[in-house]
């Protein structure tokens, strides 16, 4: 059989499958030290909004509407739960989004997170 490639010296082969290894390496490196400084730079963004203002007080806590759940209003079910809104329970709507939430139930969510638990919207 005819090979198409031509014979190299032993060692001529060695030193050019080093070579590609280097160049993998080189590459893998580099792709990593790229994702690692763009989760640098994500946790760094992150820090900054969490410190400033990571939580609603009590205060602010008690300015988010609140309502008696009526029947007949929309039918729907509290998403941390997962029980239907019954009538005449206290629950929260949360005014960017206009979720609905037993009271009890998105009261210590929103006093460590200020973000919707269904849509991550920003309270």
């Amino acid at each position: 059989m005819v090979s198409a490639l031509p014979d190299l010296p032993p060692p001529l082969s060695f030193l050019c499958i080093i070579a590609i290894v280097i160049a993998y390496i080189m590459c893998c490196y580099l792709v990593i030290d790229f994702i690692s400084q763009d989760d640098e730079n994500i946790r760094a963004e992150q820090d900054l909004h969490s410190s400033s203002y990571s939580h609603l007080s009590v205060e602010e806590l008690q300015e988010i509407t609140f309502l008696y759940h009526r029947v007949g209003a929309n039918f729907s079910t509290c998403a941390i739960c997962l029980e239907n809104l019954q009538q005449e329970e206290v629950c929260r709507v949360l005014p960017a989004c206009r979720h609905e939430f037993h009271a009890q139930c998105i009261d210590p969510w929103l006093l460590k997170r200020l973000t919707c638990p269904v849509c991550r919207q920003r309270v």
